[in-house]
C-alpha cells in the first residue's frame, strides 16, 4: 500500500513507497522530520526500548498489514522474538524496524512457531527470513498453485522430473541400511 508522507519514530523514519526512500538510505541525523538513523546507528539497550519503539510504530504497522494479522500480534510476535533471541537487542532499530515492517508487509508471522518467517541477528543487523512454511503460504495465497507439498530430503534421494502433458517431479528416498 503507498501512502504519503513519513513519521518520525524513536529516531527513525518511516517513508512512503511513494518518495522512494528507505530508512537505511539516510546518513546523517538531525532533528524533526526527515531524520533517519543517526549516523552511529543506534541500537536498543534494552527490552523496554523495543516496546516504546514498537508501540511508536504500531500506526504505521498497522497501515501495511493484512485483515488476517492484527497489529497487536505482529508486536508481541517481536517482543517473543526478541525475548528469546536477546542478540536482537545488540542489532541496529532500524534494521529490526526494517525486518519486521517486511513480515508486516507480506503478512507472515514472525514467531519461530508456525515456520512462516525469523527475525535473525547477524552482528548489529537484524534480517527478516521468510522459513520455506512462509513460502508455502505466499504461494497459495497467491491462488495461482494448485497442490504444493514439502518432505524432507535426504542425501541420495532419486529425482525424477517429468515433462509433457502429465508434468510433475517425483521423488523416490533411498531405503538403504548404512
Amino acid at each position: 500500500n503507498d501512502h504519503a508522507g513519513e513519521e518520525t519514530n524513536g529516531g527513525i523514519v518511516v517513508t512512503s513507497r511513494k518518495e522512494g526512500r528507505n530508512m537505511s538510505d539516510e546518513k546523517q541525523s538531525n532533528s524533526g522530520p526527515g531524520t533517519a538513523v543517526d549516523a552511529k546507528p543506534s541500537t536498543w539497550g534494552s527490552f523496554e526500548s523495543v516496546e516504546s519503539l514498537l508501540r511508536k510504530m504500531a500506526p504505521e504497522f498497522s497501515r501495511i498489514l493484512p485483515k488476517h494479522l492484527p497489529v497487536d500480534r505482529l508486536l508481541r510476535m517481536a517482543l517473543t522474538a526478541v525475548r528469546e533471541t536477546p542478540e536482537l537487542l545488540k542489532c541496529t532499530q532500524a534494521s529490526f524496524a526494517s525486518a519486521l515492517m517486511e513480515a508486516a508487509r507480506l503478512g507472515l508471522e514472525p514467531d519461530g512457531v508456525l515456520g512462516h518467517a525469523y527475525l535473525i541477528p547477524y552482528k548489529t543487523e537484524a534480517t527478516f527470513l521468510i522459513g520455506y512454511r512462509g513460502l508455502m503460504v505466499l504461494a497459495d495465497r497467491s491462488g495461482k498453485i494448485s497442490a504444493l507439498y514439502a518432505s524432507v530430503v535426504h542425501e541420495n534421494d532419486e529425482f525424477r522430473v517429468i515433462q509433457g502433458t502429465d508434468e510433475r517431479i517425483e521423488h523416490v528416498p533411498c531405503i538403504k541400511d548404512d
